[in-house]
Parts: C-alpha cells; structure tokens; sequence
C-alpha cells in the first residue's frame, strides 16, 4: 500500500509540474486516502494546498496548509505560516495575513527569505491603518530593504513604502520612495508605467501640475504599459489640463476612454473597475463641453482593419492608441485628415503583410505611435529637433521594402507641420 501511495505521489508531482492540476489533484487525494503515514502526510498536504492555489481555490488551499500543521514540528511551521500569510493576502485579508507573517517571523525563516516576509508583512499592515501604530510597516519595508530577498526586489520595497507614505499624506517622502523606485533599471521593474503615476500623482498633491503632467507622460512612453495604466494617465493629464486649456484636455479624455474601453473589453480589469472610470471620463468630458460648447462633429474614418494574416503577439494595445490618434487628427484640418488616412494605411499595411515578424511589426506601430504624439503637439512646440526627430522615423521605416511607399508618404505629410 506505501508502495502505491509512493508512486502516485511522483505521478501526482509529475502532473503538477506538467501544467495540468486537476490531474495532480485527484492523484493527491487518492494518496491521502491510501496512507496514514505521518511523512507522506506531512508532504502531502502543503502540495494539495500548492494546487488548490494553482486553481485559485485559495480558501480550500489554506484549509490544507493548516491541516499540514498537524504533522510538521513546531520549528519547521515557518515556512508554511508565510504560505498561509501569502494566500490571505492575495484573496484581501490583509489582517490575517499580518497574523501568520507575525507568526512565521517569530519562528524565524531561513535567513536568505526573511527580506521577503518582512516586505509581505509590510505590505500587508499599511492596508490596515487601525493596527499599524507609530509608522510600524514603514520601519518594516525598511528592515526589508537591507534584509536578505529571494524573491521580492529593490523597486517593490520603493514602491510600496511609497504607497504607504502616499496613504499617511506624507508626499514628499513618498515621492523620494517612487524616484528610488524609478532608480532601479527599468529592465527588472513590471510595471514602471504604473510608477511614473504613483510619482505624478504625488507631484500633484505637493502643488507641481506641469512637473505632474511630464510624470504621467512617462508613464505613457514607459515600456510593457498596460491598458489601464495609459488611460489613468491620460485621466490626469485631461484633468490638469481642463483649466488652461480645456480642448486638449478633451482629446487626452478620449483616449483615456479609448483605452478603459480596450481595457474592459479584453477582460484586462474588472468591468466595474473599467465603468467607473468611463464614468468619471464621461463627466469632465461633459464639463468641458460645456466651457467650451461641442464642435460639429466631422466624419469619422473606420478604425484600422486588418485583412491578412496577423502575427501572434501583435500589439493590439499600439493599434489602440493609432486609432486614437487617427480619429483626432481626423476631426481637424484638412493637412490633418491626409495624415490621418496616410497612417491608417500604413498600420493597416504592417497589420497584413506576410514578411514582417512580430517584432518589426510592433516596432513599426510603435514609430507611428510616435509620428501620432508629434502631430498633436501644440503649434509652438513644432521645433526642427521635432522635424528631425520624424525624419529619423521616415528613415527606419523606408528600409521595409514592402511598406516603404506608404510610410513615406505619411510621414512627408507631416514633416510639413514643423
């Protein structure tokens, strides 16, 4: 009978290690139900509850963690304790999850992952103001920076100090976490668009509105953005803007509603999260309009089609913005509509051609992103670097043969602006 129970267990980690949970699952379960051996038990439960985990069955997952107390010597429950902690954070109970750090802590962790459980706990006691007395998850995140880490880097410590200080209003200090954050190499940081915000939204509150402006149009040039990260930026920048020049200010809330829209629509936030948004877009939208009167509205070009065949992996968030970009551009001049026509047959060349790779194609939607972001500067920024910096796109663009036409023709087009 141990015999099988052993052999089903290597199956069981075999599935699980394979991608397929369910299988591993039901075969842990089936050893549970084979053995009462005390070592196998004491294995086999923190991996049942690893899998509940990998099927987002967290409360199922700490049923089992806990269970796998009973069988684990007092001294070696650290490691199961942060486990437990790590669940109860990602499902919201930061409080609990503050218990079992608490916990894991005073046992004392491996000396290599203390830095870790010190940053969780940190994390997880700012969340709850009511027990985090005289700055204590401050101190903590600090302990964590000069703490050995396996897991957690240098700019999530920055990071989340900064959010923390962010919610006891104390801006300058955050801000100065944020730009340590920003300090580290944007290679190791997931989410620097998202830093850029929390950096703009401090600038913000200490008073510094175009500083703030540049912040959040960091955020949008940083690189792997998200949908709602560009549209939260575009938000403030329409915010900030609404005063002093209420028109831009429109076009930045359009395409923050644009890309809510994208967001919302491919599932990348949850649909509340994306309503409530487009709701506060659609109310300054609307305060605008009416400082300002609504313009007749103009013919609007369809948005970008592909007809061909499209790489896997291409940027659909790029095309987001070109649209964007095409349906202003198309509500102004008549120089402005050309342009418009020009890039959207350009896009639409890269989104069909068999020739290019992924990796040309979004480099391509990323040079118009440019040429869309030029073309609506205002007219006293229209400067010869700005011409020059064109040209050096038309440049890269003409050596794909099989676009060269088009992409000369939209960006001689706008050269003409500067």
């Amino acid at each position: 009978m141990l015999d099988n129970a052993k052999a089903l267990l290597n199956r069981a980690d075999s599935y699980f290690e394979k991608g397929n949970p369910d299988k591993a699952l039901a075969c842990y379960y089936l050893v549970r139900r084979l053995t009462n051996d005390d070592m196998i038990l004491q294995t086999i439960y923190p991996r049942i509850a690893r899998t509940h985990s990998a099927l987002k069955q967290y409360e199922r997952a700490i049923d089992s963690y806990i269970e796998a107390t009973r069988y684990t010597e007092p001294n070696d429950l650290s490691n199961i304790y942060v486990e437990i902690g790590r669940l109860y954070q990602s499902s919201g109970n930061n409080r609990e999850a503050v218990r079992y750090y608490r916990d894991a802590l005073n046992i004392s962790p491996p000396p290599d992952f203390i830095g870790d459980v010190l940053y969780w706990l940190g994390e997880s006691l700012y969340k709850v103001p009511e027990i985090d007395q005289n700055d204590e998850s401050l101190k903590i995140l600090e302990q964590a920076k000069t703490s050995e880490r396996n897991l957690v880097l240098t700019w999530e410590i920055h990071n989340t100090k900064g959010h923390a200080l962010t919610q006891k209003q104390r801006h300058n200090e955050a801000l100065n976490e944020f730009e340590s954050a920003l300090n580290e190499p944007l290679d190791f940081i997931d989410i620097p668009g998202n830093i850029y915000n929390n950096k703009g939204g401090c600038l913000e509150a200490l008073g510094s509105r175009e500083p703030a402006i540049s912040c959040y149009r960091e955020a949008i040039r940083a690189p792997r953005r998200q949908f709602d990260t560009l549209g939260f930026a575009y938000i403030r920048i329409g915010v900030l803007l609404k005063d002093s020049n209420p028109r831009l200010a429109r076009r930045e809330l359009e395409r923050a509603k644009g890309f809510f829209e994208t967001a919302r629509n491919s599932k990348e936030i949850p649909e509340w999260f994306a309503d409530e948004h487009l709701s506060t877009i659609d109310r300054l939208i609307d305060d605008i309009n009416r400082m300002i009167g609504v313009p007749e509205m103009q013919p609007k070009l369809p948005p970008i089609q592909f007809f061909g065949p499209v790489g896997v992996g291409f940027n659909m968030g790029a095309i987001s913005e070109v649209n964007q970009t095409i349906g202003q551009l198309a509500e102004a001049g008549p120089q402005e509509q050309e342009a418009a026509k020009a890039i959207k047959e350009l896009v639409e060349s890269i989104g069909n051609s068999t020739n290019l790779d992924d990796s040309q194609k979004n480099g391509l939607v990323e040079a118009i992103e440019q040429i869309g972001r030029e073309v609506q500067k205002s007219p006293e920024s229209r400067d010869k670097s700005k011409r020059f910096t064109l040209e050096g796109v038309k440049s890269t663009l003409e050596k794909v043969v099989d676009v060269a036409e088009v992409a000369a023709k939209a960006v001689n087009i706008l050269i003409t602006f500067f």
